[in-house]
């Protein structure tokens, strides 16, 4: 499922992935993740994500909640 993530979100993961060693590397797995978990967070809804090492599970979980501020 696609959701409409709000620009804040795109905008915070782009800014810590830029922000990284060396420019840091968009993952494709890490804006999935980060639509799902903004979707949660806008519907008041719990997320479980499973995903392997190196995805960037955590810049992608803690982008939508900064850009909340929840």
């Amino acid at each position: 499922m696609v959701v409409d993530v709000p620009q804040e979100a795109v905008d915070a993961l782009h800014g810590v992935v830029a922000a990284m060693p060396g420019g840091g590397e968009s993952r494709p797995g890490q804006f999935e993740m980060c639509e799902a978990v903004a979707s949660a967070l806008d519907q008041d809804r719990h997320l479980v994500v499973a995903a392997g090492t190196g995805t960037g599970k955590s810049m992608a979980y803690l982008a939508p909640l900064a850009a909340g501020g929840k």
